[in-house]
């Protein structure tokens, strides 16, 4: 028994509602009453003392202040309470949750009698009034131990102890279920329905005969620490003190007792009947209540679970997640107390506690327990080693298959119940979530679906939080590898960029000095070969000649090279001047066609658009014509042909293209033939040279503004095309 406070401490000092409101007991049992027709009686007096005093919006305020208060109590979101619920009059309520709704009422009137003055003037419904009616008062003050049941179904007893004509003593009880919902409150809760039993009494003459009220003097209360209140009921004489009397003796003389008889039997199957039904409706009606509570919370439950699962994706850090986690099971599922533990399936080890709901100092406490998790039959074992949910719905009958250092923190923090479950990603625990209520059987298999549900999402999004932290830790990782290979790029590309400045100086000094002597032999050379040194026999003749076009073609390498390291220092300037097109080329096929003719190759130049002038270096564009068309001749067998034909283009550019029936160029060498000293290996190395005429036309071509492609096939011959933008 717990230790009762006294009378002046209303149920309402103790916070959240233990019991649910309205459905079932905590046994199972269905609540099944008349209490929804008292829970409609407060409402409307609520609503009449302030529409009374300050008009009808003052009462619905009250009202909706009265249904704040109680859903502000009920810890359960799916049993919350409106308005139009209150109103109505088949609903069935928990003890609890009457004295709650009662003593809200009294505090919001600031009426002590307001349980009272309710009970004389609404709590007795017409129906009741219309059926007893025909009974003296007397009658009906011995029928209120059946009125009580009706009403209340085993919560309190009202019984006349004796009675006469004008006097009764009267006696209210309570039972031990009621006495559990009021728990150490009994005594304030007994004083509310002590008021409103009082104010039944004195308002049965007024009510039901128009009589005046009747006076009670009360003997005994619970309230004051008797075992049961106890009244004497006085009344008056009614206007005619024998006027039920006559009525029943003018029925019973003017009807045979026959019929009489038959009249009340049909009565009383009548009224069994009634009975019968109501009891069977109020059935069904409760059950519909329940029915309509458990989806309401399924509905919530879900709501909360698509919630939280917008919520665990809406960060990737880990201590958000947690703390987020821990907050919906405290704010929004109603738990008092939640602990995310995780585990090391290697050292077998549950550690790094997260504890909600209690101290500092006990969170402080759970964050540094190692608890070594290896028997499998313990409750540890079986939500880590086997990966299975736990509900412990009464924690001192399970208590030893708990850790030592578990069972010192549940007692610690006052644990009667807990349900843990895993956190599981595929086949591997990672943790575990562990949540309590205060009240005893507070925790179901609801609850146990519902954390099981919830303890999945969480484990995929920590898993996704852990693989997000590596990708950052990798990413981390590879931008700092990256800066560091790019800084040593940089300065490898710096030293690359001094290397190549000192090469073009270098191949430009050595080029400029090179043409002094390579001039001094040619003159030499063609001197001997004019006879000025004396007379030359045929072998001598020979080798001048050779010595001759080597010197030629090594002056041509030191003019490219030259060239190329002006383009590569930017010191290529070109003189840009009106230019024919047709009459370059024929100029240039006149300087070629001598050595066409000898190796037996036709030329041909064709203009599709006839006469173009152009804007160009004139001496830049005969060097790219004649590289391309030297470079035609070297790879184009005798009997083969070279062409040089233009066009102009739709989007304003002149195209001009060299073909040749030479060798041809393979499909993998044709994105090289550009590159400075790039030579094929498919060429013959007879026709191989330095490679750097095709890169000097390309950068001359792009100097002008244009672009150099190359189509080839092997066998069949080459041709390259540049443009250049017409005027």
């Amino acid at each position: 028994m717990p230790d009762l406070l006294t009378k002046d401490h209303p149920i309402t000092e103790k916070g959240m509602m233990e019991f649910q409101p309205f459905g079932r007991e905590p046994d199972g049992t269905a609540i099944r009453d008349l209490s929804g027709v008292v829970i409609r009686a407060l409402v409307e007096e609520l609503e009449d003392c302030f529409s009374k005093k300050e008009g009808p919006v003052a009462g619905k305020m009250a009202v909706l202040d009265l249904v704040r208060r109680l859903n502000e109590r009920i810890p359960d979101p799916a049993y919350r309470v409106t308005e139009d619920f209150l109103r109505n009059p088949w609903n069935s309520y928990a003890n609890e949750f009457s004295a709650y709704c009662t003593q809200f009422c009294s505090d919001i009137t600031g009426d002590p009698d307001f349980q009272y003055n309710m009970a004389r003037r609404k709590a007795i419904s017409p129906i009741i009034q219309t059926l007893l009616r025909r009974f003296p008062v007397q009658q009906i003050y011995k029928m209120s131990l059946y009125i009580a049941q009706r009403y209340s179904r085993n919560s309190f007893f009202v019984d006349a102890v004796s009675i006469s004509d004008r006097w009764a003593l009267m006696r209210l009880t309570f039972s031990d279920r009621t006495y559990r919902h009021f728990g150490p409150y009994r005594r304030s809760c007994a004083k509310l329905w002590c008021d409103a039993v009082r104010g039944y009494f004195v308002g049965v003459p007024e009510i039901f005969h128009n009589l005046p009220p009747a006076q009670v003097k009360e003997r005994s209360c619970i309230a004051d620490g008797d075992e049961y209140c106890e009244w004497e009921v006085a009344w008056p004489a009614s206007e005619s003190p024998s006027r039920f009397w006559h009525i029943n003796t003018w029925i019973r003389r003017t009807t045979p007792s026959t019929q009489i008889e038959r009249r009340e039997q049909i009565i009383e199957e009548q009224a069994r009947s009634l009975d019968a039904w109501h009891d069977e409706l109020q059935k069904a009606y409760a059950q519909q209540q329940q029915l309509s509570a458990e989806l309401q919370r399924r509905v919530d439950h879900l709501t909360t679970l698509y919630d939280a699962g917008l919520t665990f994706t809406s960060t990737r850090d880990r201590s958000i997640l947690i703390e987020r986690a821990m907050d919906v099971l405290i704010h929004k599922l109603s738990y008092d107390r939640v602990m995310i533990t995780f585990y090391d399936p290697i050292r077998q080890v549950a550690h790094g506690a997260h504890l909600l709901g209690v101290s500092p100092e006990l969170q402080a406490m759970a964050k540094t327990l190692e608890v070594r998790v290896e028997d499998p039959s313990s409750i540890e074992g079986a939500v880590y080693l086997k990966g299975q949910p736990v509900l412990v719905t009464d924690l001192k009958s399970t208590r030893l298959r708990l850790h030592p250092l578990y069972q010192e923190l549940a007692a610690r923090v006052g644990t009667e119940s807990f349900l843990s479950v895993p956190l599981k990603i595929k086949d591997s625990t990672i943790g575990s979530i562990t949540v309590d209520r205060n009240k005893t059987q507070g925790l179901t298999s609801h609850d146990l679906e519902l954390m099981v549900t919830f303890a999945n999402q969480l484990a995929i999004a920590l898993d996704n939080a852990d693989a997000y932290r590596e990708i950052e830790a990798l990413n981390v990782n590879l931008e700092l590898k990256v800066h560091e290979r790019t800084s040593q790029l940089e300065v490898a590309n710096q030293q690359l960029q001094e290397l190549n400045q000192l090469k073009s100086a270098f191949v430009s000094v050595v080029s400029h000095e090179l043409r002094t002597p390579m001039t001094s032999i040619r003159v030499y050379v063609e001197n001997m070969l004019d006879g000025l040194t004396g007379a030359l026999n045929e072998k001598q003749t020979h080798y001048l000649d050779r010595i001759l076009f080597n010197i030629d073609r090594l002056t041509r390498m030191i003019i490219d090279l030259l060239d190329l390291s002006k383009i590569e220092a930017g010191r290529m300037e070109l003189r840009l001047a009106p230019l024919s097109v047709d009459a370059l080329i024929d100029d240039t096929a006149d300087t070629f066609r001598a050595s066409l003719t000898q190796n037996t190759i036709s030329f041909k130049v064709s203009h599709r658009n006839g006469s173009v002038t152009i804007q160009a270096d004139k001496d830049k564009l005969t060097q790219i014509l004649t590289n391309l068309v030297a470079n035609a001749m070297k790879f184009t067998l005798p009997g083969g042909e070279i062409q040089i034909a233009t066009a102009t283009t739709q989007d304003g550019f002149l195209s001009i293209a060299v073909t040749d029936t030479g060798c041809g160029i393979s499909q993998e060498e044709l994105p090289r033939v550009f590159e400075k000293f790039f030579r094929g290996e498919s060429t013959p190395s007879s026709a191989r040279g330095a490679g750097l005429g095709l890169a000097i036309v390309k950068s001359l071509v792009e100097l002008h503004g244009g672009t150099v492609s190359v189509e080839s096939t092997v066998g069949k011959g080459s041709t390259f095309s540049f443009t250049l933008p017409l005027i």
